[in-house]
């Protein structure tokens, strides 16, 4: 069995090294906001800012990561990323697709935002379905 080399050690701890330094940096210049119609993620890194809404109708999901700080995730993503290792594969390019959550990550009383944000879907979803007579 092959050892890995100390240079392919270094490369995976540096990527390491990175994407902790990179999950830090933007998650202190990440700022959510909830009201009674949508939540919203605003973020500015690397001299871009960027408001995205999500409307209660778009919350394709609810879960809650009940840990210490917690996360609310209320919709996903999808992202295709292409490999250059060749085999055999047209173009030497193997997809990869991952389904990314997105939502309220990291936060302080995680638990009691879920409940606001299942009330608020709740309530919409009552309110858009057709009355019935009894």
């Amino acid at each position: 069995m092959a050892r890995p080399s100390d240079s392919s050690r270094a490369a995976s701890r540096d990527g390491l090294v990175g994407h902790v330094l990179w999950d830090a940096h933007s998650r202190a210049r990440t700022w959510y906001t909830l009201t009674d119609r949508a939540a919203y993620i605003a973020t500015a890194t690397l001299g871009r800012r960027r408001l995205k809404r999500y409307g209660l109708d778009e919350m394709t999901r609810l879960d809650l990561d009940d840990t210490q700080p917690g996360s609310v995730w209320f919709a996903q993503t999808i992202q295709i990323h292409t490999s250059t290792d060749n085999e055999g594969l047209p173009n030497g390019r193997r997809p990869r697709i991952t389904q990314v959550p997105i939502g309220f990550r990291r936060i302080d009383e995680a638990r009691q935002v879920y409940r606001l944000l299942a009330a608020h879907r709740d309530g919409a979803r009552q309110a858009a379905a057709p009355a019935t007579r009894d």
